[in-house]
C-alpha cells in the first residue's frame, strides 16, 4: 500500500543538498554520499492501466506531498513486487489548486504571441486572453497581509519588519498599496509582534515613491 509510505531516501540525481552541495554534483563526480530519509505523504495512488508487453508497463496516478520523488516510488514498487521497476515517463497533472487542464500549450502560446515586437505587446495580448495569473491568485491558501508605508520602506531597504497581528500561517504574502510586495515567512513571535523573514521582495524604492 503506497499510502503507508512515510519517508523516502532522495535519489542521487536530485537537487537535495548535503553539506551545502546538491546531490547531483556528487553523482556526476562518482562520489557516494549518505542520504537521509525525508518525510513524504502519498495521499492517493491509483493503478489506471497495465500492459503485458515485452516488459510489464503500468500507468499509476499519484497524489502526493511536495518533495515526493516518483522515480524513487517506482523503484520501491519494483523492490516490493520483486520484479524491479523504474519510471519511464512522468507527467505532472497538478500543483496546489492548479491542474493541467488550465495550462496553455507552448505551441498555442507561441502562435498567439507571434508578431509581437516587444514585451509590452506580449503582455497586452496575454492580459487580453486572461492567461496571466496574479501571484496572490496563484497562492490562494496563503494569507495576504497589508503593510503600512513605513513597513514597506523597511522591507525594501532590507530592514527587519514585524507585524502586530498573528499571520495565521508560517508563510504569507505581504501587500502594499494594493500590490504584492513580498513573499515571506513568519518564523517567530517576539513579545506582541511577529517577526517577518522575506523570501522574495517584489517592489523597490521607485514603486514606493511612485505610489
Amino acid at each position: 500500500n503506497l499510502t503507508e509510505i512515510k519517508s523516502q531516501v532522495p535519489p542521487l540525481y536530485s537537487a537535495v543538498k548535503v553539506d551545502g552541495r546538491p546531490l547531483y554534483r556528487y553523482a556526476r563526480q562518482g562520489q557516494e554520499v549518505t542520504r537521509e530519509p525525508r518525510p513524504v505523504r502519498i495521499y492517493e495512488a491509483v493503478l489506471e492501466h497495465v500492459a503485458l508487453l515485452e516488459h510489464v508497463q503500468a500507468v499509476i496516478r499519484v497524489r502526493c506531498s511536495k518533495g515526493t520523488y516518483i522515480r524513487s516510488l517506482c523503484e520501491t514498487m519494483g523492490e516490493e513486487t520483486g520484479w524491479g521497476a523504474h519510471a519511464q515517463a512522468l507527467r505532472r497533472t497538478g500543483a496546489g489548486p492548479w491542474t493541467d487542464s488550465q495550462a496553455i500549450g507552448l505551441e498555442a502560446l507561441a502562435e498567439h504571441l507571434s508578431g509581437c515586437p516587444d514585451f509590452e505587446c506580449r503582455l497586452t495580448r496575454l492580459e487580453a486572453e486572461q492567461w496571466l495569473v496574479s501571484p496572490a491568485d496563484a497562492l490562494p491558501d496563503w494569507p495576504v497581509l497589508d503593510l503600512e508605508r513605513g513597513q514597506a520602506e523597511a522591507l525594501v531597504r532590507g530592514q527587519p519588519v514585524s507585524l502586530a497581528a498573528d499571520p495565521g500561517s508560517d508563510r504569507c504574502l505581504l501587500a502594499w498599496n494594493g500590490r504584492l510586495a513580498a513573499i515571506a515567512r513568519c518564523p517567530s513571535q517576539q513579545a506582541d509582534a511577529w517577526c517577518i523573514r522575506t523570501e522574495r521582495v517584489l517592489i523597490d524604492l521607485e514603486d514606493l515613491h511612485g505610489g
